[in-house]
């Protein structure tokens, strides 16, 4: 064979690589196929209000306190369908659908490697015991970065807290607490053995992590 026909193949075969080697926003185009999973922090504060009367000197004495629970609550795994549209100018938009019929649009951008997704609000359940499953919409921010040329792993997390209201079961303090006082300390025993009433609390979800890693179709 011709040594410039060698040459021009050559040449042909790098030009080829090259075009064939997508960087950029158009790394990430494309359609895949992705699952979530991950873990948040529940705090429940729930205000006990009681107040305690001196029979002899008829003097009240507020000894209301706030019962805190704090835990962490792992998420349900969370699978779908996910689309990356790549609009040519360092913009992209990210395309969800979850199988339970969530769909989100989540603007991002390029920085460096990485696919800056803006904030966006999503649909949450929190299952906190066997009569209180909440569902919240929290504030969620991460980046995405390729992983080879056909995976994409999402990190995400909670921006702040998110509070919301739960009717959640209370311990009444009229006849649920056991309430010693004395001149210089009040000691307070819950009995849990006594009935509750739900009433409505607070509750705030923050972040740990979440991590989504979609594959491409």
């Amino acid at each position: 064979m011709d040594k410039r026909l060698i040459i021009l193949a050559m040449a042909a075969g790098i030009l080829l690589a090259g075009a064939c080697a997508k960087t950029g926003t158009a790394a990430f185009r494309g359609s895949y196929s992705f699952v979530s999973s991950g873990e948040v922090v529940v705090t429940i504060r729930d205000t006990v209000k009681k107040t305690i009367k001196d029979e002899i000197t008829g003097t009240v004495r507020d000894t209301s306190w706030i019962d805190t629970m704090r835990f962490a609550h792992h998420l349900e795994d969370e699978r779908g369908q996910m689309t990356i549209v790549d609009h040519n100018n360092g913009k992209m938009t990210i395309l969800r659908k979850t199988r339970a019929g969530q769909v989100l649009e989540i603007p991002a951008v390029l920085s460096a490697d990485s696919l800056v997704m803006d904030s966006y609000y999503k649909r949450m359940s929190i299952f906190v015991n066997d009569s209180v499953n909440a569902t919240i919409n929290v504030l969620i921010e991460g980046c995405g970065r390729m992983v080879g040329k056909d995976a994409v792993s999402f990190r995400e997390r909670l921006g702040g807290e998110t509070p919301t209201d739960i009717y959640y079961e209370s311990y009444n303090p009229d006849s649920d607490y056991d309430i010693n006082v004395s001149d210089d300390d009040i000691d307070i025993k819950r009995d849990s053995t006594k009935k509750k009433t739900n009433k409505r609390v607070p509750m705030t979800v923050s972040g740990k992590g979440i991590l989504t890693v979609a594959e491409r179709n």
